[in-house]
């Protein structure tokens, strides 16, 4: 396993107990991640305490759902006209508030210190894509490379030695993509033979290729 993602619940981000915690003791180098949409979620759920526009927006959904969903005679009304219209008919639903950690405040202080702690890997990792650049210069990321030797145990020396050489190759294929997926794919090319050239490079791919970034996806599909 290689990274692991959560939607940011205590079971999973607990420091001592949590999923993270655990799977860390058998595998120090794991990447953990709190999921992006769940933060911008989280994000958006205060955004309606401090932001009047938005507020009102939200107490003006809240009373619209109220007045049909306690009146089975306005629900009926609605239903008749849009039945008039020749539009489906829909009920008015409710705007929910994201539920998970729905005490942020009492959380803040582990969510500051704990729930990121690996997001300068994911950070790091997001550099091995150069697929907006003209040309890869030799020093191109070498501090974050550095970290990333130290994230995953690997010999800085080696690893800059790698990435060197690496950018010079792909500096040299012009009409090549630098996505991260097509690097992997590059490097894997059995006909090149580039992975026992590159192994430390190929892990690193291999990983941010994989890193569970969200987990909104799977949370959809799990109930149906």
């Amino acid at each position: 396993m290689s990274a692991f993602g959560s939607d940011g619940a205590a079971v999973s981000t607990g420091i001592k107990n949590g999923v993270w915690a655990k799977l860390k003791e058998t595998d120090p180098l794991l990447i953990t991640n709190h999921c992006k949409d769940h933060r911008l979620a989280f994000a958006c759920r205060d955004s309606y305490k401090t932001v009047i526009v938005v507020k009102r927006l939200d107490d003006t959904l809240e009373n619209l759902h109220k007045y049909y969903k306690y009146s089975c005679n306005h629900t009926k009304s609605l239903e008749h006209v849009q039945k008039a219209l020749g539009e489906p008919v829909l009920k008015v639903k409710k705007a929910k508030h994201h539920r998970w950690l729905s005490h942020g405040q009492a959380l803040r202080a582990l969510v500051t210190s704990y729930r990121f702690a690996d997001s300068d890997a994911i950070d790091n990792l997001a550099l091995l894509d150069t697929s907006t650049m003209v040309e890869v210069p030799e020093t191109y990321a070498v501090a974050e490379l550095q970290e990333l030797s130290a994230h995953f145990g690997i010999e800085d020396d080696i690893l800059l030695n790698e990435w060197t050489s690496f950018c010079e190759l792909i500096g040299d294929k012009c009409s090549q993509d630098g996505t991260i997926m097509a690097c992997l794919k590059f490097l894997l090319n059995d006909k090149l033979g580039l992975t026992t050239l590159y192994p430390n490079i190929v892990h690193l791919l291999r990983t941010a290729v994989v890193l569970p970034l969200s987990t909104a996806e799977t949370e959809r599909v799990f109930p149906r």
